[in-house]
């Protein structure tokens, strides 16, 4: 990556020319064939892991991009090191809070985590109170990445809505049944309900209330009346597919039309297989953020399952890309000041070609727009099947900080 001179004023003035210090770090910037000036020689990032079990799975993602960024150093001739601190969160907020103050006071500025949604809240204010930086790759909750030091490589859930509409209004559908199971993800639908061009019928469905039939039979009414239009059915939640699979099955035209679903990562097809045979006249389709063939993905893939005997999921490929984006901000800034790093993060990030490809932050720090895969499964015989893979673009629309504090008054 090399930054130009406009680059580099681009940089300073967005800094705000905040002061004589700041200023003499910028003008470390290399230009297009000298080697960075670095402040130091070490430089250490924190990575928060949810608990010792899956310590070794950080650790393992952790040493194959240290050994790859050790590569690269070496074959650059670039005189720094770069280390990193996997600590476990022990799934506690207090000790997560104590991991960063310590890692502050040791002089340790940049980390990446914590691997859940509910630390958040108090890393985020932490880290705008003290100016270190995090680099968030799990946490889903809109209001998380509201933050000039925070940084999310995960797309949060509102913007699910988003994909799943434009995922009908690429597909011409005109009508959409929502059944929305959990109080949770009310915000998604209601951005589902925001971005799709069609009508929208909103279903809510409740499995352990007793008029849960009720609430599916509508739906279905729902799906008659509009016979005549291109209708699916977009279901909201995390939990209660399985139970609604095998409810829906006695309705013929609520399991005869197109379903949606929000991403489920690997647990949707497990879920069909367990729902077997029952299934089998549906179709749901659903999405994953579309991860390049690349031979250094296929070679990561590889070393991880050597080294922990599981498969290589999105989260850590985030650490990864984490791991990543620091090296570079360091390596074309020459410092890890935290100031500094903030800044460079969103151009490094935009010209990284990482694993998960090019990711590129709105102002906010959240992902302005990605690639996903978009496939539908199907069971034959409670045999689950793929079809009809394709690719899209999305554009993600900005969360403001008006519509965060809405999402959190409706908690």
């Amino acid at each position: 990556m090399k930054w130009t001179v406009n680059r580099i004023l681009v940089l300073i003035i967005s800094l705000g020319i905040l002061g004589a210090g700041i200023i003499q770090a910028v003008s470390r910037y290399r230009n297009e064939d000298s080697l960075p000036v670095f402040d130091k020689t070490n430089y250490t990032i924190g990575v928060l892991s949810a608990d010792n079990h899956t310590m070794p799975n950080y650790h393992a993602i952790v040493d194959i991009a240290l050994e790859d960024i050790n590569q690269y150093l070496s074959e650059n001739d670039i005189k720094c090191n770069i280390s990193f601190d996997v600590k476990s969160t022990q799934r506690d907020p207090q000790t997560n809070l104590m991991t960063i103050r310590d890692w502050d006071l040791s002089g340790v500025r940049l980390f990446i985590g914590p691997p859940f949604s509910f630390m958040m809240a108090t890393t985020m204010s932490y880290a705008h109170d003290n100016d270190v930086v995090v680099l968030e790759s799990i946490s889903t909750f809109p209001n998380f990445a509201l933050d000039d030091n925070s940084f999310r490589l995960s797309v949060p859930y509102d913007k699910e809505g988003e994909i799943l509409a434009e995922i009908l209004n690429q597909r011409g559908y005109d009508t959409a049944i929502c059944i929305e199971s959990e109080d949770f993800v009310t915000w998604t639908a209601d951005e589902f309900e925001r971005n799709f061009n069609g009508e929208t019928n909103r279903v809510k469905y409740d499995p352990d209330d007793v008029n849960s039939t009720v609430h599916l039979s509508k739906a279905d009414e729902l799906i008659g009346i509009y016979s005549d239009n291109h209708v699916a059915v977009v279901f909201f939640s995390y939990r209660n597919l399985s139970h609604l699979i095998n409810q829906s099955t006695k309705y013929n035209r609520l399991s005869s039309v197109s379903w949606l679903t929000q991403n489920q990562g690997s647990s949707l097809e497990g879920i069909l297989e367990k729902v077997g045979s029952t299934g089998d006249q549906l179709n749901i389709t659903t999405y994953n953020l579309d991860i390049p063939e690349s031979d250094t993905y296929q070679r990561i893939k590889s070393q991880y399952q050597k080294m922990t005997d599981e498969e290589l999921d999105l989260k850590m490929l985030y650490v990864y890309d984490s791991c990543w984006l620091y090296t570079h901000a360091i390596l074309e800034t020459g410092t890890d000041n935290a100031t500094i790093i903030k800044t460079a993060l969103p151009l490094v990030a935009s010209e990284y070609g990482g694993v998960c490809g090019v990711i590129e932050f709105d102002k906010y720090g959240d992902r302005d727009k990605a690639q996903y895969m978009v496939y539908t499964l199907f069971t034959e015989n409670g045999k689950v099947f793929t079809k009809e893979n394709e690719k899209i673009t999305i554009k993600l629309k900005e969360i403001t900080r008006e519509s965060a504090d809405q999402w959190k008054k409706s908690r």
